[in-house]
């Protein structure tokens, strides 16, 4: 059995957008294929486009633009008829499809639904494919989860069960669509694992990445695209080598303290001083090395928030906030800082569980004035849902939370007026018809949606934004039509848009571009000068802002260590 893919000048658009303009590209028989190219580039459009989900353009005449062949055991046909149930995909557009429709059923039928090619199982599920699917989740070392819902799962543990699915049919083509992203160490090895199997079974590969030397001596061809166009085909070194060298190897805004990347795959070097991790022909996202332009993204700009929407008066020294104009450029500088007064968040003996299942045990911690805080843990740790009940979203079983001194239980609104939360299930929720534009919106009052008129001085705030990152070109466009890099730098600026003084990251730079991960790093840090504190929850301790003054590591829903962050990163190496 083979399956050979053909695309030959294609072109796609939406909504009047081009996403690709005339790519050709070939999938032969069990071949290994790296797709790549920063976000909005057209990654997961062509992985659609030559798995046979979406066409490309209708002409005004009749037919289509270019033209999509498979070779099925010899036989050429232009119809995905045969052919789309012979390819495995991955990715978060699948993932965050069930978080979208409310799909909450167990993890073992997410995978035994790639049986049928379906998000959901179809009919009566028979022993063989129950079997199918548990072996599946075996070889992804997920066979914990299978009766788990799949809505609580990790982001992680989300994408190995995807993963699972994608190879539960024996496929002759496998599609990941950066499906690496939010695996801990030991997830990612497993993923490589079960390539190389794959692979040496006659399995043809196809796998959209920012991270090219992650597949470095797995023998790979490349096709680089840039803004829907390709750029370069050939082999995976010259196409990672025609990369800018700082986005080639993720190297932009990120701080080193002796690790390298969990999912790079690469080290990663310091970033000189004064260098915004941007190339001299693209313009820097605002805030991105210039200490001082956060303002105007997140607190300026903008006269007063209507009173319902201000956060109380803080009740801690004037001196808490008066923070250095120029970035830190070491955890040992946040550390130097006092910190006095209340914690802004704390935590005591805090403990969490999912039907009958603990996620968090007897935590205790606190958020100090002053400190940035990283939560390091494998998937599965609780690390995300130690976020969402800072976040106010879940409540604990046991012990007390104490946030912004505020009366518990605290009011939703309130708690939203005063911090900012992005993760990728929050990113999921929006409705399909919502605009960028709204999305942002959408950050002033707290909600997944408008559900009241903003005011002028609010949507001159979202064009601002927008036209200071160089997304004003997206304002009208849906929100759920932007490639996940997109979307999770929408989300962040969603987040800061109106002056938190907590950020909560859940993997913040998931699904970004190393351009976009420094500019971003960049960002967070310039908001920490700005007074902001952070709590970033990562998978990967080799990627943080320099502002992180202070380290929490989870395993199994419970504390292994905390303190300054030098200390909590040097159980990494033990």
């Amino acid at each position: 059995m083979s399956l050979t893919i053909t695309l030959e000048d294609i072109t796609v658009s939406r909504a009047g957008t081009p996403l690709l303009n005339s790519v050709s590209w070939h999938l032969p028989s069990g071949g290994r294929m790296a797709l790549l190219g920063g976000n909005g580039a057209g990654k997961s459009t062509l992985l659609r486009v030559a798995r046979g989900e979406i066409w490309p353009d209708q002409l005004p005449g009749g037919g289509y633009a270019g033209r999509r062949t498979y070779a099925l055991d010899g036989q050429e046909s232009e119809s995905p008829i045969g052919a789309r149930e012979r390819i495995g995909l991955a990715g978060a557009d699948l993932r965050d499809l069930y978080r979208r429709r409310d799909w909450n059923i167990s993890a073992w039928l997410v995978a035994v639904s790639g049986l049928t090619d379906s998000p959901l199982p179809s009919g009566r599920v028979d022993q063989a494919s129950q079997e199918a699917a548990m072996a599946a989740l075996t070889r992804l070392g997920a066979a914990d989860l299978a009766f788990r819902p799949f809505l609580e799962l990790s982001q992680g543990q989300a994408m190995a069960v995807l993963l699972a699915r994608a190879v539960v049919r024996q496929p002759e083509w496998v599609f990941l669509d950066e499906a690496a992203d939010g695996l801990d160490t030991a997830a990612t090895r497993q993923l490589h694992a079960l390539l190389e199997r794959l692979s040496t079974q006659g399995v043809g590969l196809a796998v959209a990445t920012h991270h090219p030397r992650s597949l470095a001596g797995r023998d790979f061809s490349a096709l680089l695209l840039e803004r829907g166009r390709v750029a370069f085909s050939g082999s995976l070194d010259e196409a990672a080598g025609m990369l800018d060298p700082e986005r080639a190897h993720g190297a932009a805004g990120t701080r080193v303290r002796g690790l390298s990347p969990v999912t790079g795959g690469m080290p990663v070097q310091e970033r000189p001083a004064g260098d915004s991790g941007t190339r001299a022909d693209e313009p820097p996202l605002e805030g991105a090395g210039h200490s001082g332009h956060v303002e105007s993204l997140a607190t300026a700009g903008h006269p007063g928030r209507e009173p319902s929407a201000a956060p109380p008066a803080r009740s801690e020294p004037a001196g808490v906030r008066a923070m250095p104009d120029s970035r830190p450029d070491s955890a040992s500088e946040g550390q130097r800082r006092e910190t006095w007064g209340p914690p802004l968040l704390e935590l005591s003996g805090v403990s969490l569980a999912f039907g009958g299942i603990d996620v968090l045990a007897d935590i205790t911690w606190s958020l100090l004035p002053g400190q940035h805080w990283a939560v390091f843990g494998p998937n599965g740790a609780g690390k995300s849902s130690m976020a969402r009940l800072l976040a106010g979203d879940l409540h604990p079983c046991a012990g007390r939370i104490t946030r912004f001194g505020l009366p518990e239980p605290a009011s939703l609104w309130d708690l939203r007026a005063r911090m900012g939360l992005v993760a990728w299930d929050i990113q999921a929720q929006y409705p399909g018809g919502t605009t960028v534009l709204d999305v942002l919106l959408s950050g002033f009052f707290g909600s997944f949606g408008l559900y009241d008129e903003p005011l002028e001085h609010m949507r001159a705030k979202a064009h601002a934004c927008l036209d200071r990152l160089g997304l004003s070109p997206l304002a009208g466009r849906p929100f759920v039509s932007l490639s996940q890099g997109q979307a999770r730098r929408i989300m962040i600026v969603r987040a800061l848009i109106h002056g938190p003084e907590a950020l909560l990251l859940d993997e913040p730079l998931g699904g970004l571009d190393p351009r976009a991960r420094g500019e971003v790093l960049g960002l967070l840090d310039d908001l920490a000068v700005q007074g902001c504190q952070l709590v970033m929850i990562t998978h990967n301790p080799g990627e943080l802002p320099a502002a992180i003054s202070h380290g929490l590591l989870l395993e199994k829903g419970r504390i292994v260590a905390q303190g300054p962050i030098e200390d909590v990163l040097g159980r990494f190496d033990t």
